[in-house]
């Protein structure tokens, strides 16, 4: 029979080289995950407008061929209506998330809000618009 010291020591020993392996794997994965979250958003925007449907077989650089052929990024300036004077850098790093949670870029949602709600909330003051130019028009009809 061991020792409670021998016990307590062999299930840190355990818990520390477990934590280790699963600290690497999740460092040497962040990028790759990064990159399939884009993705993933980006087969999302496709599929909105036919140009990619579930199941499809697709590859990496086919998603980001249609996306650059078909949809352009603009950043809209919620205060004025108007584009935003942005790079592309800033387009692609742009969150809408982390900019509601700015004070500086965000404001108090109105009082009164139909179909929603109405309660105080962050409401950012630039947006991400994605504008579409779709290649297949009978799609988009046959959706109207």
């Amino acid at each position: 029979m061991r020792s409670t010291q021998y016990i307590i020591g062999f299930a840190a020993a355990v818990c520390l080289v477990c934590g280790v392996v699963v600290a690497g794997s999740y460092e040497s994965l962040k990028e790759r995950q990064e990159i399939n979250a884009q993705l993933d958003k980006k087969k999302k925007v496709l599929g909105v407008v036919s140009l990619y449907t579930a199941g499809e077989d697709i590859t990496p650089e086919e998603i980001d061929k249609r996306f650059a052929d078909n949809i352009q990024a603009k950043l809209v300036d919620l205060s004025t209506g108007q584009y935003a004077d942005a790079s592309e850098e800033e387009i692609a790093a742009f969150d809408q998330r982390k900019a509601r949670q700015d004070p500086a870029r965000s404001k108090a949602a109105d009082a009164v809000v139909p179909f929603c709600i109405a309660k105080a909330s962050a409401r950012p003051m630039t947006m991400q618009f994605v504008m579409m130019r779709p290649t297949n028009t009978e799609s988009c009809l046959e959706m109207s």
